[in-house]
């Protein structure tokens, strides 16, 4: 079954009252929703049609991106406030101003935004389902079963549309049992002006300790089991066993840090491995890269693999989830099969020593995300979903005090 068609073709539409959205969203990391919801903003705040406001969770990089494009922020501090204390804060929020549409992007602000919405009276409730449940231990665990589990009665209950972000993970939605109708797919799209390099690759090179003539194999990403770290540092041993000056850059930060740096370690390839940490200037770094990998074990749509495509990087990436709706293989990339580090360091070898498929595959690579994942085509689709589904209810007025 294929997801409701979307027009994404930029519509002329009347200037009327824009429509008022409220996003919520927990932004406690700085990752695939969160950048996603950054760029979408910086689409969204340059059209007359909507007034976009954002209620956060956290405050830190997420909130800093938004108040820059001038979006109004309130931040509901989870660190400090009960699940109850939030309900009751949204709710607050919410019936303060007459919004239209309330928009949610994980399983607690899901939650807790969408029964705020309704106990406020907010028409509508959009969720952005941007990846499936990951695997977690002890008590995060149980924490996240729980919000899952309330999370799909909300959603079937009270929500009016979920937006997944590739066609895989609608059709993975509809097999889990929620209403077809109730489910599109807006792919997650990028702001290319905003993505690229800053300072010379043989700079950033230099300052990472590579060599000019050693070949960069990068990824970034949390550091978490479902990114398949482990699998890229097992295909690393086999690549250096072949090619002794390649060295591998694993940029992100998360609970696998301690666990990652001591498997390097037990296989002899340390000294060939970067661990540098989140980076703000990421750009700069995937710039520096001869070939970005995506080890994934399972992915949505996964920002930094369209940022790596975007500034023109070769790539190697696990056939999962929504990849392969981006990756061609051996059109704009290479896939292989999630877990298998043969394969993947195969695949890479195969990059390494071919430099007219190297520089074709990156060619390719950009053109891809400029013709079909911009953040206007991506952006147009959502307002046009917005409006949409606001047609089938009455406006909310602003109540006089």
């Amino acid at each position: 079954m294929a997801s409701r068609a979307l027009d994404v073709t930029p519509k002329t539409r009347p200037i009327a009252e824009p429509l008022r959205v409220c996003h919520i969203i927990s932004a406690d990391l700085w990752a695939g929703a969160e950048m996603q919801l950054a760029c979408t903003m910086a689409y969204l705040v340059a059209q007359p049609e909507i007034a976009v406001s954002a209620v956060l969770l956290n405050d830190g990089r997420l909130a800093d991106e938004l108040r820059r494009l001038r979006v109004p922020v309130t931040v509901i501090d989870e660190t400090r406030t009960s699940a109850l204390g939030i309900l009751l804060g949204l709710r607050r929020i919410l019936q303060e101003q007459p919004f239209d549409l309330v928009h949610v992007h994980k399983y607690k602000d899901g939650v807790l935004g969408t029964i705020a919405a309704r106990l406020a009276g907010v028409p509508l409730v959009v969720r952005t389902m941007h990846g499936l449940a990951e695997p977690l231990r002890g008590w995060k665990n149980l924490k996240a079963r729980v919000y899952e589990t309330f999370d799909r009665l909300t959603l079937q209950f009270m929500a009016n549309l979920i937006i997944a972000v590739s066609q895989r993970m609608a059709q993975t939605l509809w097999e889990t049992g929620y209403c077809p109708t109730m489910v599109t797919c807006i792919q997650n799209g990028l702001d290319l002006g905003q993505v690229r390099a800053t300072r010379a690759a043989d700079e950033v090179r230099r300052d990472l300790g590579v060599g000019p003539r050693s070949w960069l194999i990068g990824t970034v990403g949390r550091l978490s089991t479902v990114k398949g770290h482990a699998h890229l540092l097992r295909a690393a041993q086999r690549i250096v066993d072949r090619d002794r000056g390649a060295r591998f850059l694993v940029a992100g930060d998360g609970p696998l840090r301690g666990d990652l740096l001591a498997q390097a370690a037990e296989l002899q390839i340390a000294d060939a491995c970067l661990f540098p940490g989140a980076r703000r200037d990421v750009y700069d770094v995937m710039a520096a890269m001869d070939l970005f990998t995506l080890p994934s074990l399972n992915e949505g749509i996964p920002m930094s693999l369209l940022e790596a495509m975007a500034l023109g990087k070769p790539v190697v990436a696990s056939a999962v989830g929504g990849v392969p709706e981006v990756v061609q293989h051996r059109v704009n990339g290479l896939l292989v099969a999630p877990g298998d580090d043969r394969a993947l360091a195969d695949a890479c070898l195969e990059v390494m020593r071919n430099h007219e498929l190297a520089l074709t595959l990156g060619a390719r690579a950009r053109q891809t995300i400029q013709e079909a994942f911009s953040h206007e085509r991506s952006g147009s689709a959502l307002l046009n979903v917005y409006e949409s589904i606001a047609a089938t209810v009455p406006r909310r007025v602003e109540q006089s005090l």
